[in-house]
């Protein structure tokens, strides 16, 4: 199991906490807003094993956690992503209704998960303005004699797969006498420049029909959504669907038929979601948006900005050739997204 926390404090200083002030109600938030797979209703995102677990933890993987802060400067979320194989594994969407649809920690998501304290002693903005201050980066091992580690993956809490006594200090030297990690190729920087994703196709289903009918959702409502996001939704509802088998070099995007808006060129793909009935939630990848932090050249890696892309003419309605009628698509095109302004094509 896996656990993001932030843990904002009203000590603006390094101080040593006594008594009451260490306790729950004291100087810093003691649980944190965490993000956990589990938690979420995601529990074949993280743990042992490719076939199972989109990250599989027994191969080594990167680790991407992100800070982006608003016009101010102020945090507002943390979004945690993964590297394996060469691809790109981001966070999935959250997978229970009465919480915001999201993939990453904000205010929203940590006051509708209960966490009081983290709300009262800063939120995002707090913690953002500790780290503003300056931190240094420390990396243990946790052994909990107390606990077992339940907070983190105990079963019992909804937090992982662990019974109660796995976690437990003698039980582990038994599975595992010395146990050891490996930290290396720390990185820092501006978001999107620590890492490069390659460039390898998802895995593809042989069921155009059924993958098509998945991706269909229906945009959030706009009263949970910021003006912003807002203005976006009466823009255009779009979806795009990639890489199908007979289709590997040509993601096709498919057009809610409800709106025919002209895609303006600053038109950015919704993150947040209200699925109709017996809808699944889209991955990321499936989503082309303007927020371009993985590989631009990569077709399958990552998004691709729409209004980088030139526009199609008219007459190009049909000018996705075949090779030879072998049914395969014409290699190479550089022109991955096209679209018409009156909505007919993308």
């Amino acid at each position: 199991a896996v656990h993001v926390a932030p843990h904002p404090c009203n000590i603006t200083q390094l101080y040593e906490c006594t008594g009451d002030e260490c306790a729950f109600e004291g100087v810093c938030d003691k649980n944190g807003c965490a993000w956990n797979p589990y938690r979420v209703e995601q529990d074949d995102y993280y743990g042992r094993g490719a076939e199972e677990f989109k990250v599989d933890t027994t191969k080594p993987f990167t680790v991407i956690t992100q800070f982006p802060a608003d016009a101010d400067g102020k945090l507002t979320e943390i979004h945690r992503a993964y590297i394996q194989d060469g691809r790109l594994i981001r966070s999935e969407v959250v997978n229970n209704p009465d919480l915001p649809q999201v993939n990453y920690l904000n205010d929203e998501f940590c006051a509708a998960t209960g966490s009081r304290r983290f709300m009262e002693l800063g939120a995002h903005e707090g913690m953002g303005d500790a780290m503003s201050r300056g931190m240094v980066l420390a990396i243990s091992l946790w052994w909990d004699a107390g606990g077992n580690m339940q907070w983190l993956d105990g079963s019992a809490q909804n937090a992982g797969p662990c019974n109660l006594t796995e976690g437990n200090p003698q039980n582990v030297v038994k599975v595992e006498a010395d146990p050891v990690v490996t930290f290396s190729e720390i990185k820092w920087g501006e978001i999107g420049t620590t890492f490069k994703a390659g460039c390898q196709p998802k895995r593809k289903s042989a069921n155009m029909e059924g993958i098509t009918r998945r991706h269909f959702f229906h945009h959030a409502d706009t009263e949970k959504q910021t003006p912003g996001i807002t203005k976006e939704k009466a823009d255009c509802h779009w979806c795009q669907i990639r890489a199908f088998p007979t289709h590997e070099t040509h993601p096709i995007t498919i057009i809610n038929d409800i709106d025919d808006a002209t895609l303006p060129s600053n038109f950015r793909f919704l993150q947040s979601t209200v699925l109709g009935e017996g809808v699944q939630a889209a991955e990321d990848s499936f989503r082309s948006g303007c927020d371009c932090t993985d590989d631009q050249e990569c077709q399958y890696g990552g998004c691709l900005c729409l209004q980088e892309q030139d526009d199609a003419d008219d007459n190009d309605e049909d000018d996705d050739e075949e090779d030879g009628g072998s049914g395969q698509r014409e290699q190479g095109r550089k022109k991955i997204y096209r679209y018409h302004t009156h909505g007919a094509k993308a």
